[in-house]
C-alpha cells in the first residue's frame, strides 16, 4: 500500500509483481503527489562507502579488544 501526501488522497494497492528496486521507484513516483528526485550514485559513490564500512568495522574490533578495569 502506498498512502499518497494528500488528505484526500485514497491510498494505493501495489499490484505490479516486479518488486525491484526500479519497479517500486516507478510505481512511487507515479503516484506521488509531492514530487521528487533520487539523488544518482556513481561508482565514486559506491567505493567510498565500502571504505567506511571497512573503517567502521576496524574500529570496532579495535574497541572490542579494549577492556576497562572497575
Amino acid at each position: 500500500m502506498f498512502y499518497p501526501a494528500d488528505k484526500a488522497a485514497k491510498p494505493v494497492t501495489y499490484d505490479g509483481g516486479d518488486r525491484s528496486l526500479k519497479a517500486m521507484t516507478k510505481f512511487i513516483k507515479k503516484h506521488a503527489k509531492v514530487a521528487y528526485e533520487l539523488p544518482k550514485k556513481d561508482k565514486a559513490d559506491k567505493d567510498a562507502g565500502d571504505d567506511d564500512t571497512k573503517a567502521k568495522d576496524d574500529k570496532a574490533e579495535e574497541e572490542e579488544e579494549v577492556k576497562d578495569e572497575l
